[in-house]
């Protein structure tokens, strides 16, 4: 994918440096090609993984011998790869939640106490642009219940460090306390503050949102 993105920016485009991204990331390719035989794939899994190596690096080779790049061989490139790429997605998705739900289930059952598995909090770190279905988020959904999402089950866009999720989570415990005493409502502080009165004011100066939106 990283390819795809490079010869995107590529395409149409008069500067060389794209050239340099194009041939470091060509090395890197062959050379984790290279090493993929003692990453402990099965004998099935390993041949699908060369077979996405190989053609990717095949392809950068051309590329980078022609100095160029059209939005069409890029296209048929992507549509080539696409059916590898999903089921290494599949793939990926599936071992990952295996091994959360094992630990889940061990804190469960012999760490947590119910009464402390009721109020657990769930912080979730991840990019934006993964947000939507992201795998991690999805497995908390069914484990915690989906009315837990934005209440005991968060998702800290931007956010990669244990240390600031603690934070983001300190803080928005207190928020929620406090919200409680001034507005007997928990969550209300999870909105700006001046929401509700900005809602007003912006409906005198451009009128009333149609009912839905």
């Amino acid at each position: 994918m990283a390819t795809v993105t490079i010869l995107t920016a590529a395409t149409g485009n008069r500067s060389r440096d794209w050239l340099r991204s194009l041939a470091r990331l060509h090395e890197e390719v062959l050379a984790a090609r290279a090493r993929l035989a003692e990453a402990g794939f099965p004998a099935a899994e390993l041949s699908a993984q060369q077979d996405i190596l190989g053609k990717s690096a095949d392809f950068m080779k051309q590329v980078l011998a022609r100095g160029e790049v059209t939005t069409e061989e890029v296209l048929r490139f992507g549509r080539e790869m696409r059916p590898r790429i999903l089921r290494n997605a599949e793939l990926a998705a599936r071992q990952q939640l295996a091994q959360i739900h094992a630990t889940v289930t061990q804190w469960r059952e012999h760490v947590l106490s119910p009464d402390e598995w009721r109020r657990i909090y769930v912080v979730v770190l991840g990019p934006k642009m993964p947000r939507d279905g992201h795998a991690q988020y999805q497995y908390f959904e069914r484990v915690l219940g989906a009315r837990e999402g934005g209440r005991r089950l968060l998702y800290a866009e931007g956010i990669s460090t244990c240390a600031d999720a603690m934070t983001l989570l300190g803080t928005i415990v207190l928020d929620r306390e406090a919200s409680e005493v001034f507005f007997d409502n928990r969550t209300r502080m999870d909105r700006d503050v001046m929401a509700d009165g900005a809602s007003a004011y912006l409906d005198e100066l451009f009128g009333k949102l149609p009912q839905g939106r």
